[in-house]
């Protein structure tokens, strides 16, 4: 019993030692090349979107309006850097969880091995349907988007049309009968 119970103090000791030393790397590495490039397009586009006008609006220093298409590429480029941030930590846990189990091994504590193996297989699951899900979630949004681009171009058309046309002589509305006067009572006289 006591044995176990070293064993298990060790194991954490190391774990956590091995996490923290995972962390201070993760610091000390520059940020890839891709992340910058992507982050940068995303800052860019967001604030591409943010000047220009809707449609049909005149164009104003300073009013920040976005029309419906900027806004559905910006949410989109959201939508991907939430994704590949989740991804990322995700990859970080489960790298923290490969470097304890790589640590078990070499202790030749196969049972902790097989326990770690199992909590990575785990993690492994949950970011895979988690990002999974979240991938379906932005192409649903990204549809509903596009329904309602359509929606809103077959409006304007149909206003722009509308606009063309000789506009209706407005209807003259009925009058209403007036009722018929009810006629005068005359009081009763008492005897």
């Amino acid at each position: 019993m006591k044995k176990w119970i070293v064993l298990l103090v060790a194991a954490a000791i190391a774990g956590s030692s091995v996490v923290a030393y995972a962390q201070e790397q993760k610091k000390d590495q520059p940020r890839n090349e891709a992340q910058r490039v992507q982050s940068r397009q995303v800052r860019d586009a967001a604030a591409a979107a943010a000047t220009k006008p809707a449609p049909g609006m005149p164009e104003t220093p300073g009013m920040g309006r976005m029309d419906m298409s900027s806004m559905m590429e910006t949410r989109s480029k959201q939508m991907e850097a939430e994704l590949a941030k989740k991804k990322s930590e995700y990859m970080a846990q489960i790298d923290q969880w490969k470097a304890i189990l790589k640590l078990a091994e070499e202790e030749k504590a196969s049972k902790t091995g097989e326990a770690i193996k199992k909590l990575i297989a785990a993690k492994e699951a949950e970011m895979n349907k988690d990002i999974q899900g979240q991938e379906e979630r932005m192409k649903m949004m990204q549809e509903q988007m596009k329904k309602r681009m359509e929606e809103m171009k077959k409006r304007q058309d149909a206003m722009k049309e509308g606009a063309g046309a000789k506009p209706a002589t407005p209807a003259t509305p009925a009058v209403p009968a007036t009722p018929a006067p009810k006629p005068v009572e005359k009081p009763k006289e008492k005897k």
